[in-house]
């Protein structure tokens, strides 16, 4: 009987041991696999710190680039302005704006439809203005095939605009900007980008209203690409090519 009593614990103890054994193995492996995916974890959060730093920095790049474009248009926006004034004549307004100057005198374009019906009456007499700056100009030649009018002013009353007569036709797709006094609103800028572009016109879905017809359509390069003709809508409008001006109001040859 203390044979079979002894026999039992005996048994019992092993079985305990071995089930602690059992459950102490079990535990590490159940450890191991833990620690294998918190590694896992550890690397895919350092690989998308990672890729997040990158993300950022390509952020903050193009916030440079953007903030740097938009300083750039300002910039620009600003400097065309100086030049840019409204023009009255004895039966119409629009805008017109210093293009090349000459000794003592201000050569400004316009566009022909602005002063048309003055010019019919024999009224070569317009006013430049902006503001409560006024200068008193003449007509001097107009060019009605391409819509183009040139006023002459004996003063030095803004930097230039065109003072080398070159032309670098634009693109389709490149920004314009456009300036001028719509509706009376003097200084007004709009951007938009070129639609197409032919030898008698350039198209543009840059905004043009009434009063902004003969003012400058400016590239982001700086250049007067053309003088702002006619608007169709606020998405279609259209410039004439500034070295249509060459055809009878300047002569480009000329330095």
């Amino acid at each position: 009987m203390r044979i079979a009593v002894v026999a039992l614990l005996v048994a019992a103890l092993g079985g305990g041991a071995w089930a602690y054994r059992h459950e102490r193995d079990q535990r590490r492996e159940d450890v191991t696999r833990l620690e294998s995916q918190l590694r896992s974890v550890e690397l895919n959060l350092s690989s998308a710190r990672r890729q997040n730093s990158v993300l950022a920095a390509r952020v903050r790049g193009v916030n440079r680039r953007e903030l740097k474009a938009r300083l750039a248009r300002t910039t620009l926006a600003a400097r065309v302005r100086k030049s840019v004034f409204t023009v009255t004549a004895s039966l119409d307004e629009g805008t017109a704006w210093v293009a090349w100057v000459r000794g003592r005198n201000s050569y400004l374009l316009t566009a022909n439809h602005v002063v048309v019906l003055s010019v019919a009456r024999h009224e070569y007499g317009v006013r430049i203005h902006e503001g409560k700056r006024v200068w008193h100009g003449r007509i001097i030649k107009t060019d009605e095939g391409n819509d183009l009018a040139l006023i002459r002013v004996p003063h030095r009353i803004a930097p230039p605009l065109w003072q080398r007569p070159v032309y670098t036709p634009p693109l389709v797709g490149d920004e314009l900007l456009l300036a001028g006094s719509p509706l009376g609103y003097e200084g007004s800028i709009t951007s938009g980008v070129v639609g197409r572009v032919a030898f008698d016109e350039i198209q543009t879905d840059a905004a043009a209203y009434p009063g902004i017809s003969g003012g400058p359509a400016v590239d982001a390069e700086g250049q007067v690409v053309g003088v702002i003709s006619s608007g169709e809508g606020e998405n279609l409008n259209f410039a004439v090519p500034i070295n249509r001006a060459c055809t009878r109001l300047r002569r480009c040859g000329a330095k």
